[in-house]
């Protein structure tokens, strides 16, 4: 979609620096203490690696793979950031309240937990997708401008 890869890159990322912060400051203000969430890198590599994947899977926009970008993007999604939820030593094992241990059955137990979460990223990666990249591709056909890349 962008010629400069880069580009795809900055914008996801851009928007979702720019809601964090707006979010930061008005709904969790009293909450906050800094800048950004804590662990937040973590959500932005997730995001990026979803970026990767679509341009990795996506290389012509047809409803197979833009439907397997959209699920892997989101498994890898979630096995980041879950990662990352792991690897914070305030993240907290909710079905014990003790911190997750360091060790293989901790992670597997972090990712265990998050799966339900999962749920809502595939939906919308699926619903989002559909969506762009179908009016995107309606566009080239009604514009001819536009297909060429």
């Amino acid at each position: 979609m962008f010629a400069d890869k880069w580009k795809s890159y900055l914008f996801p990322l851009l928007a979702l620096f720019l809601s964090d912060v707006i979010v930061m400051k008005t709904v969790y203000a009293a909450y906050a203490d800094g800048f950004l969430f804590e662990g937040w890198y973590w959500n932005y590599l997730g995001f990026a690696a979803m970026v990767l994947i679509g341009q990795l899977v996506i290389r012509n926009v047809k409803v197979l793979p833009v439907i397997a970008g959209a699920v892997l993007a989101a498994a890898v999604y979630w096995l980041v950031v879950d990662f990352g939820t792991w690897m914070r030593p305030t993240s907290i094992d909710i079905t014990t309240g003790l911190p997750f241990s360091r060790d293989f059955a901790g992670l597997m137990k972090c990712y265990a937990l998050g799966l339900p979460f999962i749920k809502n990223t595939l939906i919308s990666n699926v619903v989002y997708c559909g969506v762009f990249f179908g009016l995107f591709s309606w566009l080239e056909n009604r514009i001819p401008a536009l297909s060429a890349r």
